[in-house]
């Protein structure tokens, strides 16, 4: 497990948040790589929120997206989530 893990974080290196965003989005990533790729979002959005804001196209897409991943068991994404749902409520409180 351990060589699985020193990949994902070679391949999160410098990498745009627009290109995490498509990491985070693809099926069958193991929970364990979605929640390194979660908290790297956290970390974008704490290193320029509007960089991360602009490259989300679809919000309530993405929110979603993490909680579904969070009912998987993968961590992270507190911040991006919070960042998503800016002036929204929950994907999950609708109708």
């Amino acid at each position: 497990m351990a060589p699985r893990r020193a990949f994902v974080s070679a391949a999160l290196v410098d990498l745009e948040p627009a290109q995490l965003l498509l990491f985070v989005q693809s099926f069958g990533i193991p929970v364990t790589s979605v929640s390194k790729l979660l908290h790297c979002l956290d970390s974008a959005v704490e290193l320029d929120s509007e960089a991360m804001e602009g490259a989300v196209v679809d919000k309530g897409y993405m929110a979603q997206l993490i909680e579904v991943q969070r009912m998987r068991g993968a961590s992270g994404g507190s911040k991006f989530y919070e960042l998503l749902l800016e002036g929204h409520s929950a994907p999950s409180q609708h109708g």
